[in-house]
């Protein structure tokens, strides 16, 4: 490998793992990394497989950003297709029968705040332990991104 392609790589690699800085916000620092590809799934993950094509976000945050900016129709597959992962488990779940929760205390890769539970119970209980935040459905998600 040439020093000019290692050196390409580093700066692909550091512009994609830049963390958010203070005085960006969220969305702001989502839209630099909403194509990224992302190896690892985590709690915050949220994945889409448009057209057999996979797209992988880190933060929820960051897909429903995405989302927004589809057509009804592509929204619609979004709804009925996408998965996020268990807080707990990473288990998978379709978006919409998952129960999110939103609080200070999570700590997500893009400053979101959002993590997703298979089981309502494991929700509350996360809130109760945290003491911050809400729980929400995907429904009451959405409204509250478009707000």
């Amino acid at each position: 490998m040439t020093n000019k392609k290692a050196f390409l790589i580093s700066l692909i690699f550091l512009a994609c793992t830049t963390p958010l800085h203070a005085e960006e916000s969220p969305a702001a620092s989502c839209e630099k990394r909403l194509f990224k590809e992302v190896k690892t799934v985590t709690a915050f993950s949220i994945t889409h497989r448009p057209q057999s094509k996979k797209i992988l976000f880190d933060d929820i945050g960051c897909g429903l950003k995405w989302r927004e900016k589809q057509c009804s129709s592509g929204q619609g597959s979004f709804d009925s297709a996408a998965l996020v992962y268990d807080f707990n488990t990473l288990e998978e779940i379709t978006v919409n029968k998952a129960t999110f929760v939103q609080s200070p205390a999570i700590s997500s890769p893009m400053g979101f705040g959002l993590a997703a539970f298979a089981d309502p119970a494991a929700a509350d209980k996360f809130l109760t332990e945290k003491g911050a935040g809400k729980k929400l459905t995907y429904e009451e998600l959405l409204l509250l991104d478009s707000k």
